[in-house]
C-alpha cells in the first residue's frame, strides 16, 4: 500500500512538472486526470479532464479526451453532459466503436432507447466492436435498460 501511494505521488509530480512546463497540454491534464480517478478524487479528475478538453483542440485523438470526461460525468451523475461529451468523442471519431457504444448507454440511462439503440446497431457494424469488452458490456447495459 505504501509503495502504491509512493508511486501515485511522483506520477503527481511529474504531471504537475510537465504541466507547469506547458500549461496547455492537454495529454499531462489527461494523465493526472486519470491518476486523480485512481484515488478517488473525482472533483479534482473532472476538473482536470475539463482543462484537456479545453486544450485538446480538434486533433482526431481528442475523441479520447472527450470519452474520458464523459466517464467521469458519469461517476459524477451528470449524465447529460456525460451524453454530449460522447456525442464531441464519436463526432472526432466516427469509425470507432468504443464512444458509440458508451454515448448508446448514456441515452439508455437516460430513457431515450429509441436512440440507444441505433447506436448500438451502428457501434456492431464498426470493426472491432465484437471482441471488445468494453464495448460488450455497454451494449449489454442498453439491452438490459432498453427491452
Amino acid at each position: 500500500m505504501h509503495r502504491a501511494k509512493r508511486a501515485h505521488d511522483l506520477a503527481g509530480a511529474d504531471f504537475d512538472r510537465a504541466i507547469q512546463l506547458e500549461p496547455r497540454n492537454a495529454w499531462a491534464h489527461y494523465s493526472k486526470s486519470a491518476l486523480l480517478a485512481d484515488q478517488f478524487r473525482r472533483e479534482e479528475a473532472l476538473a482536470e479532464m475539463d482543462l484537456a478538453v479545453k486544450y485538446s483542440g480538434k486533433e482526431r485523438e481528442a475523441w479520447r479526451i472527450y470519452h474520458e470526461r464523459a466517464r467521469l460525468r458519469a461517476w459524477a451523475s451528470n449524465l447529460p453532459g456525460a451524453e454530449a461529451d460522447e456525442v464531441e468523442a464519436v463526432r472526432l471519431a466516427p469509425d470507432n466503436p468504443l464512444p458509440l457504444a458508451f454515448r448508446a448507454a448514456m441515452r439508455a440511462d437516460l430513457n431515450r432507447c429509441v436512440e440507444a439503440k441505433a447506436d448500438v446497431e451502428r457501434a456492431l457494424t464498426l470493426p472491432g466492436a465484437s471482441t471488445n469488452s468494453d464495448v460488450s458490456a455497454m451494449i449489454a447495459r442498453v439491452a438490459g435498460r432498453c427491452r
